[in-house]
């Protein structure tokens, strides 16, 4: 039952996700957060994008159009679980976290990592105000709204459709 009405509702879902904050003007993608921190972002060359589950699958396919662009000299995707200090390039690297709910523990940990190493890092969630959000002090909110089923598919949908 969950999972069909959260299939049902990924038009509402992706179109929330892309009105949230205006992010289409004048036929540009404005996203506040990194708009606003321009600079650090373009610094950034080696990128390490990190997720549990539903959302490192988005991730993987976030990292292949990033690839495909040509955006960064390196994009590396990573299981949150299996992140070590020792795998974050030290020199200009970025850390980009997805998180369905935002608290994700493994996902935390590696926002952690990051931290120590004073690496910028950009987070993809759905909870407003949630702890990887605030610890990553930059990021994109996808609004999908509540999610009950396992499958996750609202969330995926919009952290693809935020990606791209």
């Amino acid at each position: 039952h969950w999972t069909l009405r959260e299939l049902m509702e990924q038009p509402e879902a992706v179109a929330r996700a892309l009105s949230y904050g205006g992010r289409l003007s004048n036929d540009k993608v404005v996203l506040g957060g990194p708009d606003r921190n321009i600079d650090t972002m373009r610094g950034i060359k080696h990128l390490l994008v990190s997720a549990c589950g539903t959302s490192l699958y988005a991730g993987m396919y976030g990292a292949k159009l990033m690839r495909d662009l040509a955006s960064f000299h390196t994009v590396q995707t990573c299981d949150a679980a299996e992140v070590r200090t020792s795998e974050f390039p030290l020199h200009n690297s970025g850390l980009l976290v997805l998180s369905q709910s935002g608290e994700t523990k493994d996902v935390h940990n590696v926002v952690k990592q990051a931290q120590k190493l004073g690496i910028p890092m950009l987070s993809v969630v759905n909870a407003v105000g949630s702890l990887i959000a605030r610890e990553t002090g930059l990021g994109v909110y996808l609004n999908a709204g509540r999610e009950n089923a396992v499958a996750s598919t609202k969330a995926f949908t919009t952290q693809v459709t935020v990606m791209a």
